[in-house]
């Protein structure tokens, strides 16, 4: 093991990332291949490396993202991560993917379009009744 492999409680860490976001991918992988895997890391030092010498910026104390295995699954984590990428979606994959993503966010937007429009209803309503309630009253006492 070399010294980026500390062994805490069974679990060692394996890699560490500055972005959240390639801990998670690097997370997803090894999961997606089997291996149990999980991040760790403290949230105390990400507003102290990233006030003082603005965003990207990196030194000691900065936010390090641990993706942590457990002992046993180093050698297949390594293996996972050492890999090359898959070349990804084949066009028709990619093309329906999108598609099916631009068809939820249709149906998402046009039941907020109704839910809106049902509240500017009721509104509505409740503005004509009260005019409606003050009209019949002056009406009642004049």
């Amino acid at each position: 093991m070399t010294h980026r492999d500390p062994i805490i409680d069974g679990l060692v860490v394996i890699d560490q990332f500055t972005d959240q976001i390639d801990a998670e991918l690097a997370l997803a992988r090894l999961r997606s291949a089997g291996v149990e895997a999980t991040t760790a890391f403290d949230p105390r030092y990400r507003l102290m490396g990233r006030s003082v010498l603005g965003a990207g910026a990196t030194r000691g104390t900065d936010l390090m993202t641990d993706l942590v295995v457990k002992v046993e699954d180093v050698m297949a984590a390594r293996e996972v991560l050492s890999a090359p990428l898959p070349l990804g979606f084949e066009t028709a994959e990619l093309e329906a993917w999108s598609a099916d993503g631009a068809n939820r966010r249709r149906r998402r937007q046009a039941g907020i379009r109704r839910i809106v429009i049902g509240i500017i209803a009721i509104l509505l309503a409740l503005v004509v009744s009260v005019f409606l309630a003050g009209a019949l009253r002056h009406v009642l006492s004049g």
